[in-house]
C-alpha cells in the first residue's frame, strides 16, 4: 500500500501474507538444515567407505546404524517437505498474482492520473471562463437597461 488506502487495520490478506511468509521461512531453515544434514552424511559415508576399501579396515557397525538413522530421517524431512511444498507453492502462486494487480493498478493509476489532473484543470479555467463571461453579460444588461 503505497499512498492510496494505506489504512492501519490489518486485512485478511496481511494475515495471509504473513502467514504464508513464515511457512516460507520455516520450509527453507528445514531444508538448509536438510542438506547439510545430507553433506555431512555423503562426506562420512565417502571417507567411512574409502578407509574400508584402501585401509582394509573393519566396519563399526554402531557408526553404520547412526548413519542409516540420520539418513531415515533424513528421508522422512525430504517426504514431508514434498507434501509441504505444493501448498507453499500455490500460496506463493496467488499472493504474487495478487501483488502483481495490486502493481499493475499503481502504474496504472501513475500513468492516468497527470492527465486526469490535466483535465480536470481545463475544465475549471472553461467554467472560469464561462462565469467570467456571465458576470460581464450581466454588468452589461446592468449598465445599459
Amino acid at each position: 500500500m503505497l499512498l492510496s488506502g494505506g489504512d492501519a487495520a490489518w486485512t485478511a490478506g496481511d494475515t495471509e501474507k504473513i502467514r504464508l511468509s513464515r511457512e516460507e521461512d520455516l520450509y527453507k531453515q528445514e531444508m538448509i538444515r536438510l542438506e547439510k544434514d545430507l553433506t555431512e552424511l555423503e562426506s562420512t559415508v565417502e571417507e567411512l567407505r574409502g578407509n574400508v576399501i584402501n585401509r582394509k579396515t573393519r566396519v563399526n557397525m554402531s557408526d553404520v546404524e547412526n548413519m542409516a538413522l540420520i539418513l531415515s530421517k533424513s528421508s522422512k524431512t525430504v517426504a514431508d517437505l514434498k507434501v509441504r511444498f505444493p501448498s507453499l507453492q500455490e500460496g506463493m502462486k496467488g499472493l504474487l498474482s495478487s501483488e502483481m494487480e495490486k502493481v499493475v493498478r499503481e502504474e496504472k493509476f501513475l500513468k492516468e492520473e497527470p492527465e486526469r489532473l490535466e483535465s480536470a484543470l481545463r475544465r475549471c479555467k472553461k467554467l472560469t471562463g464561462t462565469l467570467v463571461t456571465l458576470k460581464r453579460y450581466d454588468f452589461l444588461l446592468l449598465k445599459y437597461y
